[in-house]
């Protein structure tokens, strides 16, 4: 019995010097996590409207003379290449237009290129939520009936512009049909297109189908849905006149075929098929065959074309492949060059890292250099762009710098110059720029 007693008590004592152990060892790991520095966000935001082009009036892209614009705030670099126009009846133009942005990561795949970040001016992306529903079961019926309900009775649109731009709209009350953006800074606003039916309160899992987008110009852009994906069907000016979209289906997939302007005028697109075949590893993954679509070449109505050509590179061990526009080439049969940097070796997605255009579009033939590792801080966002050169004599045209705060010694905040050696930096009471010094800093983004 006292050597069962004895045999006990030193259990005890080893389950007591175990917890204390555990316990020192728990507190030590605390300490030592809390010791460890966070990095700091680096200076480079986004704007309020979840894009990565600043707001109208507000951060906006800084007015170099000759050069393509930088965005100080975001880092993105912007380029814009007019290809093809035609004489148009009305006010809405005819002409074939290119956008990049070297911060958009997201892209049609069967547009320009599955990276690149290249869009064209008829290229709009529209994404409707239906109101949140809630279904339970009623007290007062049986057990079989359900009651269904909105959360709040509002819908949300985000709407992403040919040339990048963002917005986000919410339905304005309860099933009241008109979305207004999240900005106040953008008067743009989304409407239900037709007569509003009293029968959609009473099914509200039958979703809006067609919306019209209504500029500040009282232009109308006309969204219908097919499938689960919405469509750009035409656009409507002041006066009443409309430039059609067409579409085509291939291999499952809707294209957009043919823009129509008011008198007759129109362009035409044409798409080569890019495909591919992985590697077979293993069973798990077996091969499978790829197919791209992209615009290949872009025809007026009066026979003048534009033709793009695209180049790939494959980013893993099983073959898969990412295409990116490599040139365009002009009726004129001049040929503008394009090269880009993959934002990760492994996977697809890259930005523009030189354009070589031709002379008539008046844009400058450039090359990127974009934002490395800083110490202390987090990585800088893909794309963001440090600094922009012209491509042939290597003269640097503007560019963005990490200088210490004035308000805190120990943060980094964005300084801008541009080719002239002049600064820039953002006064947030009148939220535009101001042109002063070189090197005057920018307020850091938050």
């Amino acid at each position: 019995m006292l050597h069962l007693i004895k045999q006990t008590a030193q259990h005890l004592v080893l389950v007591a010097c175990l917890f204390f152990l555990n316990l020192s060892q728990a507190n030590a790991v605390s300490v030592m996590s809390s010791r460890i520095v966070q990095p700091k966000t680096f200076p480079l935001g986004n704007n309020s409207q979840g894009g990565v082009t600043a707001p109208a009036g507000k951060y906006p892209n800084m007015p170099v003379a000759g050069s393509m614009p930088i965005n100080p705030y975001t880092g993105n670099a912007t380029r814009t290449v007019a290809d093809l126009a035609v004489p148009s009846v009305g006010e809405t133009p005819l002409q074939w237009v290119r956008y990049n942005n070297t911060r958009v990561t997201a892209v049609n795949s069967y547009s320009m290129g599955s990276e690149g970040n290249w869009r064209h001016s008829y290229q709009w992306d529209f994404s409707y939520t239906a109101a949140d529903i809630f279904v339970e079961r009623s007290p007062f019926a049986p057990p079989s009936f359900y009651v269904s309900w909105p959360s709040d009775g509002k819908g949300s649109i985000t709407i992403v512009y040919p040339d990048g731009t963002t917005n986000s709209f919410k339905e304005t009350r309860f099933f009241s049909g008109v979305f207004v953006c999240a900005s106040s800074e953008v008067t743009d606003y989304v409407v239900i297109d037709g007569a509003y039916s009293e029968g959609r309160r009473a099914n509200y899992y039958n979703d809006y189908t067609n919306f019209r987008l209504v500029t500040s110009s009282n232009h109308r852009f006309c969204f219908g849905k097919n499938g689960n994906s919405f469509f750009l069907d035409s656009i409507v000016d002041s006066r009443g006149q409309s430039t059609l979209l067409a579409y085509e289906t291939v291999d499952y997939l809707r294209l957009l075929d043919r823009v129509t302007e008011p008198g007759g005028r129109y362009l035409d697109l044409t798409y080569q098929a890019y495909s591919y075949t992985t590697s077979f590893l293993d069973i798990l993954r077996p091969l499978r065959t790829y197919t791209g679509y992209y615009i290949s070449k872009v025809t007026s109505s009066d026979n003048r074309e534009v033709s793009y050509s695209y180049g790939n590179r494959v980013y893993d061990s099983r073959g898969n492949k990412a295409f990116s526009l490599s040139s365009a080439t002009y009726p004129d049969t001049q040929t503008a060059h394009y090269t880009y940097q993959p934002h990760v070796a492994t996977a697809s997605g890259a930005s523009l890292l030189t354009a070589r255009d031709i002379s008539s579009n008046g844009t400058p033939n450039i090359k990127y250099t974009f934002w490395g590792a800083v110490a202390g801080y987090s990585p800088p966002p893909v794309g963001s762009v440090q600094n922009v050169k012209e491509l042939d004599s290597d003269v640097e045209i503007c560019s963005l710098g990490l200088v210490a705060s004035e308000n805190d010694p120990n943060a980094l905040v964005v300084s801008f110059t541009d080719g002239a050696g002049f600064g820039y930096f953002i006064d947030p009471s009148s939220g535009g720029l101001l042109k002063g010094p070189p090197i005057l800093t920018m307020l850091q983004a938050q």
